[in-house]
């Protein structure tokens, strides 16, 4: 698989050089002109924020992260670009795919710019979930998918059936990508 065209593209979904540098195994001065080249701008500096699953599970970002990991579960399924060579490159494109299924739901689910996962919360969220941190459950009452803590008893049901109408139409589009 050419790291360079998974570096290329994953810069132009937005995702910071130590991202690039850690899946791509590129050099930092690679990284840091891929970025340039795409974000037309310098990169901050400092290392790539990280914390437990404890900040994706709360408000909006919840949504969010159930989301891209119902896609990405939904993709797993599939076949995707890379799938005969060893696993790396398969979860890489995976992980690819999966993003960019997220971008598009986002911009018919939230036209009026809501905040989303960036590519950095979105790698560290795929990661928690293949190491078994996260889970999908279903809902009870709707159906819908939700991330919860693995060792989390819940039971009771999601804020996607109490809530707007958005989320409601969400939460189905939700329930009909991971029956397809």
């Amino acid at each position: 698989m050419d790291q360079l065209l998974v570096a290329r593209e994953l810069a132009r979904l937005g995702a910071r050089p130590p991202l690039l540098m850690q899946i791509c195994r590129i050099g930092q001065d690679q990284a840091r002109a891929l970025y340039r080249r795409f974000r037309g701008r310098k990169p901050t500096g400092g290392p790539l924020p990280y914390g437990g699953y404890e900040k994706f599970l709360r408000g909006s970002r919840h949504l969010h992260a159930s989301l891209f990991l119902a896609l990405a579960q939904h993709c797993a399924a599939y076949p995707v670009r890379g799938e005969d060579a060893d696993p790396g490159p398969r979860e890489t494109w995976l992980f690819l795919k999966a993003y960019r299924m997220y971008l598009g739901e986002c911009r018919l689910s939230f036209p009026d710019g809501e905040r989303r996962l960036e590519p950095q919360q979105a790698f560290s969220l795929h990661r928690l979930h293949r190491r078994g941190e996260i889970e999908l459950r279903a809902c009870p009452r709707c159906g819908a998918l939700r991330a919860v803590p693995a060792e989390h008893p819940w039971r009771s049901p999601c804020h996607h059936c109490s809530t707007s109408t958005a989320l409601r139409k969400l939460a189905q589009r939700m329930r009909r990508i991971c029956a397809s």
